[in-house]
């Protein structure tokens, strides 16, 4: 599959999005936009041509390092042809295919060492 445009996002889990959205505006960082997804906010904030994506988490603080997520996200060209190159890769879907309000398209794998790797259709 030849078929990544670029780095779409970086996501991490956070314990409150406000305190953080504050934080990383201190940085440079502004809103892109929101999203409610399942009943969570993801809030993306841009700096130039890196974005990042917050959502806020319960509890944060007790999961260990291995219950807690990030993951890399990759915006791709074709669809079917990464829904083709997981099934041919045998990855394991961890969440998705999912259809987002702002018509994204988007899909969750785990990598082969357990990395979770997002693909997204905008």
């Amino acid at each position: 599959m030849n078929n990544i445009k670029s780095i779409h996002h970086v996501a991490i889990e956070v314990s409150d999005l406000s305190r953080s959205i504050e934080f990383y505006e201190s940085l440079g960082f502004i809103i892109e936009q929101s999203l409610d997804f399942q009943g969570e906010e993801m809030m993306f904030l841009v700096s130039g041509h890196f974005r990042l994506e917050l959502y806020e988490v319960e509890d944060i603080c007790s999961k260990s390092n291995d219950d807690k997520q990030m993951h890399i996200a990759f915006e791709v060209e074709n669809w079917n042809e990464v829904l083709d190159w997981i099934t041919e890769k045998k990855l394991k879907i961890t969440e998705g295919p999912f259809k987002l309000e702002n018509g994204w398209r988007t899909i969750f794998v785990k990598g082969y060492d357990g990395e979770i790797i997002e693909f997204i259709q905008c």
